[in-house]
């Protein structure tokens, strides 16, 4: 294993116990996250504050967990969240968060999610992976996110990766919307443009 890898390996350590807490939760209601002991000792210091970040994300149906960088993601997929994360961390730079997006999403809980990337004031660059493929498509990520930006008062940039079903519509949808977006052909050229963005706002 890369040293890389191994810094990836240790910065999802805490993802992994989120979404673990999270079924936990599922499957016994009187069992809250935050009251599992092992989770209270990585999140000791802001165990409130994230998991009602959590709470929030999973009430629009996204898969949430805090990490400790400045690049905020939202990934159509759990596999392609830990993808880019390492890719991130092959760069050099570090995500905020892991977020999935699941696959029956619609506009508004794309669009409630990337608003609770905004609201972190960590985040100083916003990278989304989205494949197109089955029911959820390309422009329906770029739809949400056109409509979190309306909203929103912040100007953080964007850095899109799109595949598949919708793609050419998803990147004219942000052109057309007027979002700070940089285009990328690959996961790991948006990792590295996202890396760069970072870097270059000072986070």
């Amino acid at each position: 294993m890369r040293p890389g890898h191994y810094r990836t390996a240790i910065a999802c350590l805490p993802l992994v116990l989120a979404l673990f807490a999270t079924a936990a939760a599922a499957e016994e209601p009187q069992v809250t996250p935050a009251s599992l002991p092992i989770v209270k000792f990585f999140y000791y210091d802001a165990a409130g504050v994230e998991w009602a970040v959590s709470a929030e994300a999973d009430r629009f149906e996204l898969n949430y967990a805090r990490l400790d960088g400045n690049i905020g993601l939202m990934t159509t997929g759990a596999g392609l969240g830990l993808a880019a994360i390492d890719m991130i961390v092959e760069e050099g730079g570090e995500a905020a968060n892991f977020m999935d997006v699941r696959p029956m999403a619609s506009r508004d809980q794309v669009a409630e999610g990337i608003m609770l990337l905004l609201r972190d004031s960590r985040v100083r660059v916003v990278m989304v992976v989205a494949m197109g493929g089955g029911i959820l498509h390309c422009d329906t990520i770029a739809e949400g996110i056109a409509t979190a930006y309306r909203k929103s008062d912040k100007t953080v940039p964007v850095v899109f990766h799109a595949a598949g079903t919708g793609k050419e519509i998803s990147e004219m949808t942000l052109r057309n919307q007027g979002i700070p977006v940089a285009f990328a052909d690959s996961i790991g050229e948006a990792a590295r443009e996202a890396v760069r963005i970072a870097g270059s706002a000072g986070g």
